[in-house]
Protein backbone atom coordinates (compact mmCIF):
# COMPACT_ATOMS: atom_id res chain seq x y z
CA UNK A 1 0.00 0.00 0.00
CA UNK A 2 1.22 3.45 -0.87
CA UNK A 3 1.87 5.87 1.99
CA UNK A 4 0.50 9.37 1.71
CA UNK A 5 2.12 12.37 3.33
CA UNK A 6 1.42 16.07 3.25
CA UNK A 7 2.70 19.12 5.06
CA UNK A 8 0.10 21.50 6.45
CA UNK A 9 -0.46 24.54 4.24
CA UNK A 10 -2.89 27.42 4.80
CA UNK A 11 -4.15 26.87 1.25
CA UNK A 12 -5.58 23.51 2.39
CA UNK A 13 -8.43 25.31 4.18
CA UNK A 14 -9.67 26.44 0.76
CA UNK A 15 -9.89 22.88 -0.64
CA UNK A 16 -13.62 22.03 -0.78
CA UNK A 17 -13.12 18.41 0.34
CA UNK A 18 -11.24 19.47 3.48
CA UNK A 19 -13.75 22.22 4.25
CA UNK A 20 -16.60 19.70 3.91
CA UNK A 21 -14.94 17.43 6.49
CA UNK A 22 -14.46 20.36 8.88
CA UNK A 23 -18.10 21.43 8.49
CA UNK A 24 -19.86 18.05 8.36
CA UNK A 25 -17.64 15.68 10.36
CA UNK A 26 -15.81 17.88 12.84
CA UNK A 27 -18.84 20.17 13.10
CA UNK A 28 -16.89 23.34 13.65
CA UNK A 29 -16.04 26.55 11.87
CA UNK A 30 -12.90 26.45 9.76
CA UNK A 31 -9.94 28.19 11.39
CA UNK A 32 -6.22 28.12 10.74
CA UNK A 33 -5.20 25.67 13.46
CA UNK A 34 -2.87 22.71 13.05
CA UNK A 35 -5.06 20.34 15.09
CA UNK A 36 -8.09 21.09 12.94
CA UNK A 37 -5.98 20.36 9.86
CA UNK A 38 -4.64 17.13 11.39
CA UNK A 39 -8.10 15.92 12.36
CA UNK A 40 -9.52 16.70 8.92
CA UNK A 41 -6.60 15.01 7.15
CA UNK A 42 -6.99 11.84 9.22
CA UNK A 43 -10.70 11.73 8.42
CA UNK A 44 -9.97 12.27 4.72
CA UNK A 45 -7.30 9.55 4.70
CA UNK A 46 -9.58 7.04 6.44
CA UNK A 47 -12.47 7.90 4.15
CA UNK A 48 -10.35 7.64 0.98
CA UNK A 49 -9.12 4.21 2.09
CA UNK A 50 -12.67 2.99 2.76
CA UNK A 51 -12.13 2.64 6.52
CA UNK A 52 -15.09 4.81 7.59
CA UNK A 53 -18.02 2.47 7.13
CA UNK A 54 -20.85 1.26 9.37
CA UNK A 55 -19.29 -2.15 10.11
CA UNK A 56 -15.75 -0.89 10.84
CA UNK A 57 -14.01 -1.07 14.20
CA UNK A 58 -11.17 1.36 14.84
CA UNK A 59 -8.46 2.12 17.36
CA UNK A 60 -7.50 5.64 18.37
CA UNK A 61 -4.07 5.80 20.02
CA UNK A 62 -3.24 8.83 22.14
CA UNK A 63 -6.92 9.72 21.81
CA UNK A 64 -7.44 11.88 24.84
CA UNK A 65 -10.87 13.41 24.50
CA UNK A 66 -10.36 15.20 21.23
CA UNK A 67 -13.06 16.07 18.72
CA UNK A 68 -11.66 13.64 16.14
CA UNK A 69 -12.67 10.67 18.30
CA UNK A 70 -16.34 11.63 18.08
CA UNK A 71 -16.21 12.46 14.37
CA UNK A 72 -14.73 9.04 13.65
CA UNK A 73 -17.16 7.23 15.97
CA UNK A 74 -20.10 8.83 14.20
CA UNK A 75 -19.04 7.05 10.98
CA UNK A 76 -18.24 3.51 12.21
CA UNK A 77 -19.56 0.68 14.39
CA UNK A 78 -17.09 1.27 17.24
CA UNK A 79 -13.88 3.09 18.19
CA UNK A 80 -11.64 2.13 21.09
CA UNK A 81 -9.87 5.19 22.49
CA UNK A 82 -6.56 4.54 24.20
CA UNK A 83 -4.24 6.90 26.00
CA UNK A 84 -2.18 7.09 29.17
CA UNK A 85 -5.27 8.27 31.01
CA UNK A 86 -4.56 9.10 34.65
CA UNK A 87 -5.54 11.77 37.14
CA UNK A 88 -2.01 13.19 37.46
CA UNK A 89 -1.17 13.59 33.78
CA UNK A 90 -0.11 16.97 32.43
CA UNK A 91 -2.43 16.42 29.42
CA UNK A 92 -5.81 17.91 30.27
CA UNK A 93 -7.53 15.80 27.59
CA UNK A 94 -6.41 12.58 29.32
CA UNK A 95 -6.81 13.53 33.00
CA UNK A 96 -9.07 10.84 34.46
CA UNK A 97 -9.12 7.61 36.43
CA UNK A 98 -12.07 6.26 34.37
CA UNK A 99 -11.32 6.61 30.63
CA UNK A 100 -14.53 4.97 29.46
CA UNK A 101 -16.77 7.28 31.47
CA UNK A 102 -14.59 10.28 30.64
CA UNK A 103 -14.87 10.00 26.86
CA UNK A 104 -18.63 9.44 27.06
CA UNK A 105 -19.44 12.57 29.07
CA UNK A 106 -19.49 16.13 27.74
CA UNK A 107 -19.11 15.09 24.10
CA UNK A 108 -18.76 17.96 21.59
CA UNK A 109 -21.77 16.58 19.67
CA UNK A 110 -24.08 13.57 20.06
CA UNK A 111 -22.55 10.14 19.44
CA UNK A 112 -24.02 6.85 20.63
CA UNK A 113 -22.07 5.69 23.72
CA UNK A 114 -22.15 2.13 22.35
CA UNK A 115 -19.76 3.30 19.62
CA UNK A 116 -17.13 4.42 22.16
CA UNK A 117 -14.85 2.55 24.51
CA UNK A 118 -12.08 4.19 26.54
CA UNK A 119 -9.08 2.28 27.89
CA UNK A 120 -5.79 3.23 29.56
CA UNK A 121 -3.07 1.82 27.34
CA UNK A 122 0.41 2.57 26.03
CA UNK A 123 0.56 2.63 22.23
CA UNK A 124 3.81 0.64 22.38
CA UNK A 125 2.06 -2.30 24.05
CA UNK A 126 -1.49 -2.80 22.80
CA UNK A 127 -3.58 -5.22 24.83
CA UNK A 128 -5.62 -6.59 21.92
CA UNK A 129 -5.61 -9.77 19.88
CA UNK A 130 -3.94 -9.58 16.49
CA UNK A 131 -6.05 -8.53 13.49
CA UNK A 132 -8.70 -6.84 15.67
CA UNK A 133 -9.12 -3.47 13.95
CA UNK A 134 -10.06 -2.28 10.48
CA UNK A 135 -8.12 0.94 11.06
CA UNK A 136 -5.97 2.77 13.58
CA UNK A 137 -5.14 6.43 13.88
CA UNK A 138 -3.16 8.80 16.04
CA UNK A 139 -2.97 12.57 15.99
CA UNK A 140 0.05 14.28 17.48
CA UNK A 141 0.88 11.33 19.72
CA UNK A 142 3.84 9.47 18.26
CA UNK A 143 6.30 12.23 19.10
CA UNK A 144 5.57 11.61 22.80
CA UNK A 145 6.41 7.91 22.96
CA UNK A 146 10.21 8.05 23.14
CA UNK A 147 13.03 7.29 20.74
CA UNK A 148 13.54 5.17 17.66
CA UNK A 149 13.07 1.80 19.40
CA UNK A 150 9.82 3.01 20.99
CA UNK A 151 8.57 4.21 17.61
CA UNK A 152 9.43 0.89 15.96
CA UNK A 153 7.71 -1.02 18.76
CA UNK A 154 4.63 1.14 18.30
CA UNK A 155 4.55 0.57 14.54
CA UNK A 156 4.92 -3.17 15.09
CA UNK A 157 2.02 -3.16 17.55
CA UNK A 158 -0.20 -1.11 15.21
CA UNK A 159 0.57 -3.53 12.39
CA UNK A 160 -0.17 -6.53 14.62
CA UNK A 161 -3.63 -5.34 15.68
CA UNK A 162 -4.71 -4.28 12.18
CA UNK A 163 -6.65 -6.71 10.05
CA UNK A 164 -5.07 -7.57 6.68
CA UNK A 165 -5.54 -4.55 4.45
CA UNK A 166 -6.14 -2.32 7.48
CA UNK A 167 -5.25 1.36 7.48
CA UNK A 168 -3.13 3.40 9.88
CA UNK A 169 -3.45 7.19 9.58
CA UNK A 170 -1.24 9.41 11.71
CA UNK A 171 -0.20 13.00 12.00
CA UNK A 172 2.57 14.69 13.91
CA UNK A 173 3.56 18.27 14.47
CA UNK A 174 7.23 17.40 13.97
Amino acid sequence: MRALSKVCDAADWFVPELRAVIDADLRELARFHRKQWEFAMILLALRRRGALRPDAVGLSMGAGKERLLYAVAHNVRRVVATDLYETGTEWDTARTDDPDRYIKEDKPFPVDDAKLEGRRMDMRSLDFEGATFDFCYSSCAIEHIGGREDFLKHLSEAHRVLKPGGVYALTTEL
